[in-house]
């Protein structure tokens, strides 16, 4: 199987931020929209952390990755779904930490 991942986004839009139109144009994502005149936040899981918004935001739009939060792409090229590779993944994984731990307690 194929895997990646990213950061999620925390996207901060100041009030006072004037002309929302450029900032939905110049968004590669689509993730912005305007609602009654604002800027607005529609769907920040596409937001790919490029800063085209910071960009052109005059200090107006922050994004930043949150460090602790991540968004995983599985693609399989078997028969398994990606739903069986996580998961078999997560079992193996499970019995190398323990065959870790077996070494750790010799050495300890």
């Amino acid at each position: 199987g194929i895997v990646g991942y990213r950061n999620l986004a925390e996207i901060k839009i100041s009030k006072d931020l004037k002309n929302p139109e450029k900032y939905v144009e110049v968004c590669p994502k689509n993730v912005f929209e305007i609602k009654d005149g604002k800027l607005v936040v529609k769907n920040s899981l596409e937001c790919n952390l490029c800063n085209k918004c910071v960009e052109v935001g005059e200090g107006k739009i922050n994004v930043n990755p949150i460090r602790d939060s991540f968004l995983f792409y599985v693609e399989s090229a078997s028969g398994w779904t990606a739903e069986e590779l996580v998961v078999e993944s997560i079992r193996i994984l499970g019995e190398k930490v323990k065959e870790f731990e077996k070494k750790l307690e010799k050495l300890g």
